[in-house]
């Protein structure tokens, strides 16, 4: 049910807040009765990006709902509810990047990766040029485009119907900079790192959670006991996405631990062959289909 234009009365819970400031004029999908608060919430459809993963009464407050996952809250009464949740529970992401430099047959496996439904695709060619970057975005068929992230040239977004940008060191923009909503990703390598982390960013990359595919000799330094208790107790607002040595044989230990989804690189451009590429991802899907 998509309901339009409605708007939230202004509440004392920071979550209805945000979530009233947050679709104010956009269409809004999902709505329920908020059981703390007493009062009507709703979550927002966020275009141009595709709809956001709902998940039936996963929003705490609300009684009868589906609700973006995303609807997040740091208050009191929130946070008491949101500790009974299973993160177990959350659909987990299947994300693909790009290999940094060109391969043979790159293009032709991406197309065939978005026929065979992957919705997250993250455009990483640090020694492009704008250009060329260019070049390469035209080369996906444009109803594919709307799930591309870039990594950089980030200006090419008002050009082009892309699903967001990944921040790097060399970000032209500030994650506060851009004109409309975008999707808005970072990598970081350490929980502190993540810790001192302010902005909201959509998901977040920590890496590397085992030892590098792609980079031979870039080992994982992450204690899996401790990443299971820091991310069972819900500190952050944002998915994180477990990055490096990504393969069919750890996905349900990933789960386990509690990430919200998986980033694969290493494990698809190491094959030389589309149709090895293709099984290998297929693989992948599908283990994760099951393990949500």
């Amino acid at each position: 049910m998509v309901i339009k234009n409605l708007r939230v009365s202004p509440s004392p819970c920071p979550r209805v807040n945000f979530i009233d400031n947050y679709s104010s004029g956009l269409d809004i999908i999902g709505w329920g009765i908020c059981s703390i608060m007493e009062n009507k919430a709703f979550c927002q459809a966020a275009a141009p990006l595709s709809a956001p993963e709902l998940v039936k009464g996963y929003c705490p407050r609300a009684t009868i709902v589906f609700f973006c996952i995303n609807c997040y809250c740091s208050c009191s009464r929130c946070a008491q509810v949101d500790a009974k949740i299973n993160i177990h529970d959350i659909p987990m992401k299947l994300i693909l990047i790009s290999n940094p430099v060109n391969l043979v047959d790159e293009l032709e496996t991406i197309v065939r990766m978005f026929e065979s439904g992957l919705t997250y695709f993250h455009l990483r060619k640090p020694d492009f040029t704008k250009e060329e970057y260019e070049l390469f975005l035209k080369a996906i068929p444009l109803k594919y485009r709307k799930y591309i992230i870039i990594h950089h040239y980030h200006e090419l977004i008002y050009h082009y119907e892309l699903q967001g940008i990944h921040h790097t060191r060399r970000t032209n923009f500030q994650p506060i900079q851009l004109q409309y909503k975008v999707h808005q990703s970072k990598s970081f390598h350490s929980i502190s790192e993540i810790k001192h982390n302010q902005f909201p960013y959509d998901y977040v990359f920590l890496s590397p959670i085992y030892d590098s595919i792609s980079k031979q000799g870039y080992r994982s330094n992450f204690d899996f006991s401790t990443l299971a208790d820091w991310l069972s107790r819900k500190p952050h607002s944002f998915k994180i996405v477990a990055l490096g040595g990504i393969n069919e044989n750890n996905l349900a230990e990933v789960k386990q631990i509690g990430f919200d989804g998986v980033a694969i690189l290493g494990i698809i451009w190491n094959e030389v062959k589309i149709n090895k590429r293709l099984e290998k991802f297929k693989t992948i899907q599908a283990k994760i289909e099951n393990l949500n």
